[in-house]
């Protein structure tokens, strides 16, 4: 819900909204939500409660009060966060590693273990409850799916097979980083769609075909017949 509409001496729009205050670039069609971790007196304003100074002050006022600031003075963070990945579970139990997560390149999982997720952060500390995620599951799907400000993501019943399980992250102020980290996940499939299985069991099909043809042969062949085929 937007109570008030400013602009500031840049182009740029600002809003008052139910939920924080909006600043919204109309050259790069870019948002920023401030919120009250932000220094707001409240996330709610109040309708057209709203003023734009000569000196290009901007004032919002809200249930708590009012924020006044001059939006050139407002700093955007560059800072670019490295991604960690920082938990992984199976069935919700977090699982000891022989390495910590982040330092591992591979991980190994059986066919039943059928459900495990990963944690993950970007190091920003600054308004950290801002950063946002995407990740992708290579060899599953390849486009990227946003999570917002969510840090765990979950699988389930995943086919045997290898994959790249990749997240990035970004800061308070919407900075990227876009090489984020991976991981590899290799799923052992259950013994009987191994190769080995498979060629084993083909080798009995294969004799018992056999000792069914010649048992067939033995009553209608000459037993001489039937000892050389044997």
């Amino acid at each position: 819900m937007i109570y008030g509409i400013l602009e500031d001496n840049n182009g740029n729009i600002w809003f008052s909204t139910n939920k924080g205050l909006t600043q919204f670039n109309p050259v790069k069609n870019e948002f920023y939500n401030f919120t009250m971790s932000d220094g707001l007196q409240s996330n709610e304003f109040n309708l057209g409660v709203c003023h734009k100074g000569a000196d290009g002050e901007l004032l919002f006022g809200g249930v708590n009060g009012y924020n006044a600031f001059y939006p050139e003075q407002l700093k955007r963070n560059l800072y670019i966060p490295p991604i960690r990945l920082t938990g992984f579970k199976i069935f919700n139990k977090s699982v000891q590693l022989d390495t910590a997560i982040q330092f591992k390149k591979k991980i190994m999982l059986s066919h039943y273990q059928s459900m495990f997720s990963f944690e993950f952060a970007a190091l920003n500390f600054i308004n950290p409850e801002k950063n946002q995620y995407a990740y992708k599951m290579e060899g599953l799907y390849d486009d990227w799916i946003q999570l917002n400000h969510g840090r765990t993501v979950s699988f389930t019943h995943l086919d045997p097979g290898n994959y790249v399980f990749r997240v990035k992250g970004s800061n308070n102020h919407g900075i990227w980083n876009e090489a984020g980290t991976s991981i590899r996940v290799t799923i052992t499939p259950p013994f009987w769609q191994t190769i080995w299985f498979r060629m084993i069991f083909g080798i009995i099909i294969y004799r018992s075909r056999n000792r069914f043809i010649f048992a067939l042969l033995a009553e209608n062949v000459h037993p001489c017949i039937y000892t050389y085929l044997l």
